[in-house]
């Protein structure tokens, strides 16, 4: 990823640095790709899709329909205007004042050069919902700039303006298009996400990834695929088998060898806490793991990321929709959610009396949030406002930005001409029952996958997937009694059996004498580290997955802080 930082009088001039108004200069890590049309130059870092020739009649409420994760620098003669593309996945952090701007959080701390004053609400956000809930960092004096917002800077003053409204996309219409014209949708929007160089594509027992490998076949795209985990997990064993059918190129990324285990779990798990802020590495080793072995072959990569969010309704708690998430938009009563949030079993291994007034603070924000969402929401598609704004930033923005320093990163389910048209169907997640358990309203949305693949490829619509049935079952009544059995035999292994947590080596993999440097650290007053290095001996295949979690994220973050503080005191010296 070409990252770039924006400061006033800051910095020496360096190779690739651009003289800006008012006193600012721009300066890139590499050569940034210019586009000139008279008296406005933009400077692109990042993945532009679309044809670059729009952009000579540009206006802010056209970005969301520019594909591509990107950065877009508009430069006039007495202006800048700052963009992050749909959605803002890629993020723009700034200095208090906005005199240091960057894509990177690392950039600012080194240019600063001064002490910093660690945002402890900021923890507390990662710990309740495993990123950051507003727009805070580790530091207070840096700010993550909202979704759907762009910076304009000019002789006088610097605003922050808001590009789009996602509320908006919510609104009902009276034109819905059905299964079939979603599907349509979807695989002419697809099309432009495949590159014509080099490229691999994620392939999982699941939806997502299927149905991106089923559009590209039908296109007659050049590509290999590839999953990861362990050579028994389902992510590994089912694609597999379904590439030989297709005659694919695929490969497994195998997670459970000794080499992994004891070497490239732990240094791709700091490459992904250092790449993230707040992120957990500890859990998505992988993420950066697979790229950079992927970038020796490939260019790019295609990821189902979001497709499941769009269409499948939030109801169980997880690594997307944590317990607290899932609590705080279910209950009404403010002093329920403030006694639950006080009593949070994730705040298990900080030191409580250091955050007390920041806990008072935070549930009193968390609140007001909930409350001021648009009133003509529905409760569902008030979670979903969140959903969009952050979660997809703050979790998937996370894997994509940990990837792009290897290759190029394609999400096609993240297309804004198709999702403005999914949102006014009931085949959106958003629009379903709030926190629905029943399997066959949750279903709605993989109706369209179904389609989108009989439309496609024939050979996949009949292919096992890890869910226990294949996309013809969906959409055909004679095959209903394998849909029936298919969630019978996952409720009964449900009942039996406890999930392996262990299938991405989150556990296995070595972490000890990482850890075990945690309790040598003079910066961190505000972690038990001694507690979370004596828990990582409980670490268990089959133990509580809230449990691993709390161990593991509150290990990355204290683990991050320790660094981040070590530099800044590196740098400051």
């Amino acid at each position: 990823m070409n990252h770039f930082i924006l400061y006033k009088n800051l910095l020496p001039q360096k190779d690739f640095t651009f003289q800006l108004p008012n006193g600012y200069f721009i300066t890139f890590d590499s050569e940034p790709e210019q586009v000139t049309f008279e008296n406005t130059t933009y400077y692109i870092s990042g993945d532009f899709i679309s044809n670059k020739q729009l952009l000579e009649n540009f206006q802010s409420s056209n970005l969301k329909s520019f594909k591509g994760h990107f950065y877009l620098i508009r430069q006039t003669k007495d202006s800048l205007e700052i963009y992050s593309s749909f959605l803002n996945i890629l993020p723009i952090y700034f200095l208090s004042g906005y005199t240091i701007v960057s894509s990177n959080f690392n950039h600012i701390i080194k240019a600063y050069q001064k002490e910093l004053t660690v945002d402890k609400k900021f923890i507390l956000e990662c710990l309740l919902f495993n990123y950051g809930f507003f727009n805070r960092t580790f530091f207070k004096e840096i700010s993550l700039l909202p979704a759907n917002t762009s910076l304009s800077i000019n002789f006088t003053a610097i605003h922050e303006n808001k590009v789009y409204d996602t509320s908006a996309l919510f609104e009902p219409s009276n034109v819905k298009l059905s299964e079939n014209e979603l599907a349509d949708l979807f695989i002419k929007t697809s099309k432009s996400y495949f590159p014509d160089s080099t490229t691999h594509v994620a392939f999982t027992g699941g939806f997502d990834g299927r149905t991106i490998v089923s559009c590209g076949l039908y296109y007659n795209i050049q590509f290999k695929t590839f999953s990861f985990g362990k050579p028994e997990n389902d992510d590994v064993s089912i694609p597999e088998k379904n590439a030989i059918e297709l005659n694919i190129p695929y490969q497994s990324l195998n997670l459970g060898n000794a080499s992994y285990l004891e070497k490239d779990y732990i240094q791709s798990a700091i490459d992904f806490n250092q790449s993230s802020v707040g992120g957990n590495g500890f859990i998505y080793s992988h993420v950066s793991y697979a790229s950079k072995k992927l970038a020796k072959e490939s260019n790019y990569l295609l990821a189902g990321y979001f497709g499941s969010e769009l269409f499948r309704a939030l109801h169980i708690e997880g690594a997307v929709s944590s317990e607290a998430l899932l609590f705080l938009f279910n209950t009404d009563d403010e002093v329920t959610i403030r006694n639950y949030l006080l009593k949070y079993v994730g705040f298990e291994f900080i030191h409580k009396h250091e955050f007390e007034n920041e806990i008072n603070e935070l549930i009193l924000e968390l609140i007001n949030y909930k409350n001021n969402l648009p009133k003509q929401l529905t409760k569902n598609q008030k979670m979903y406002v969140f959903v969009f704004e952050e979660i997809f930033r703050k979790l998937f923005g996370q894997w994509i930005v940990a990837q792009q320093e290897y290759l190029i990163v394609r999400t096609p389910f993240l297309d804004y001409e198709f999702i403005n048209e999914l949102l006014k169907t009931n085949f959106a997640g958003a629009n379903a029952d709030f926190l629905t358990k029943n399997p066959y309203k949750r279903m709605n949305g993989q109706v369209v996958y179904a389609h989108i693949i009989k439309k496609t490829n024939s050979t996949i619509l009949y292919q096992k997937t890890g869910k226990g049935y294949r996309p013809i079952d969906i959409i055909n009544k004679l095959y209903l009694t394998k849909l029936i059995g298919a969630f019978a035999l996952k409720k009964l292994k449900r009942k039996v059996r406890k999930e392996n947590l262990d299938n991405l080596s989150i556990i296995s993999g070595d972490k000890s004498s990482f850890l075990n440097s945690l309790l040598n650290s003079n910066y961190n007053a505000l972690f038990n580290t001694a507690k979370i290095v004596s828990q990582i001996p409980s670490l268990k295949p089959y133990m509580n997955e809230k449990q691993r979690d709390n161990i593991l994220m509150s290990a990355a973050l204290s683990s991050q802080l320790n660094q981040l503080k070590s530099e800044i005191k590196s740098n400051s010296a």
